[in-house]
């Protein structure tokens, strides 16, 4: 499931509030378009550089642990 996008005219008490929102959008959005991928396409790269979808993944969630907790 898509989350909307955030609506950046709401008012927000905390910019890192405005952040996390668009941090879940844009993180539903890409699994959402891998949750269809058969399995063998999730550990096939498409791209020059050799990366496969599922390397983005755990790339992503490195990134965001990295960033959000341990700062």
């Amino acid at each position: 499931m898509s989350l909307s996008f955030p609506d950046r005219r709401r008012r927000r008490r905390r910019g890192a509030e405005v952040f996390l929102r668009y941090l879940d959008y844009f993180c539903s959005r890409l699994v959402s378009k891998l949750e269809g991928l058969p399995s063998g396409e999730l550990r096939a790269s498409r791209l020059p550089i050799g990366w496969a979808p599922i390397e983005l993944i755990k790339h992503l969630a490195y990134v965001e642990m990295r960033w959000l907790e341990w700062g």
